[in-house]
């Protein structure tokens, strides 16, 4: 009888732990796959390596994954001075500068 008992008590015990993992599966923010897009935030480092010798509206390149890339070179309040694209949004990036 205490055999069962027991033998009852570490099935339990196992289905919360597994319900309990995947629940933490799901709320858990998933990370991009190969592909799917970068993880981080803020300009990539060929665009901060393309200024750093450079003053704000300075012209610059530099080579994107995609081939090369001209703009200018621009800091948004509190973030260090990189190289917009031609034809990116005006302004800080979403969220930059805004209280939280």
């Amino acid at each position: 009888m205490r055999d069962a008992r027991i033998g009852k008590i570490a099935a339990t015990a196992v289905l919360c732990v597994l319900a309990l993992t995947a629940v933490a599966a799901e709320v858990a923010p998933r990370q991009p796959g190969p592909g799917e897009g970068p993880a981080r935030m803020g300009p990539p480092p060929e665009a901060l390596k393309a200024c750093s010798s450079l003053k704000a509206e300075a012209a610059c390149s530099f080579d994107g994954r995609d081939g090369k890339v001209s703009g200018t070179c621009f800091a948004p309040p509190n973030r260090p001075l990189a190289c917009r694209p031609k034809g990116a949004p005006m302004g800080p990036p979403p969220g930059v500068g805004k209280p939280r």
